[in-house]
């Protein structure tokens, strides 16, 4: 079956149980941030329980910031997948890996990455906020080699 052209982001490239904790959590977030104001509540409640009230808000306002910059300077409309839909998209996978590679410090890795989501001369920024939204969320203790745990899915 092929796409239309807008919809490549959105093709299913895995499943979300299959991701590492930490890029299971940045889709979440991601999809929950684009379902408005009640999204935005969920992902700051579950950000909270996740690093605390106080972190939370820091890690919500660079996630914010993030996405804010990747809708603004992007190629083409980014794709999620609904909130609870278990598919990967090809978007939200190049997303989690970018915030991922940008919390770790490889710098490089994820430049290459956001300059398919946007602008070239946006990327430098976007990998900067991205790098704030990926510390903080290995400072959870969100490791790589965790796999989403069934608790993470039912948030």
């Amino acid at each position: 079956m092929t796409m239309p052209l807008d919809h490549r982001g959105g093709m299913p490239v895995g499943g979300l149980a299959d991701l590492p904790a930490l890029e299971f959590r940045a889709v979440r977030c991601l999809r929950l941030w684009c379902d408005g104001p009640d999204g935005w509540t969920r992902m700051q409640a579950e950000m909270a329980d996740l690093v605390g009230p106080c972190r939370a808000c820091r890690l919500g306002e660079a996630f914010d910031l993030t996405c804010r910059l990747m809708l603004e300077f992007c190629h083409r409309p980014l794709v999620r997948h609904e909130v609870d839909c278990p598919c990967l998209g090809a978007d939200e996978a190049t997303f989690a890996h970018l915030v991922r590679l940008a919390g770790l410090g490889d710098r490089e890795e994820a430049m290459l990455l956001a300059t398919h989501l946007v602008r070239a001369d946006m990327a430098p920024i976007v990998v900067s906020h991205a790098a704030r939204v990926g510390l903080e969320l290995h400072r959870a203790g969100l490791c790589d080699s965790a796999r989403a745990r069934p608790a993470d899915r039912l948030h």
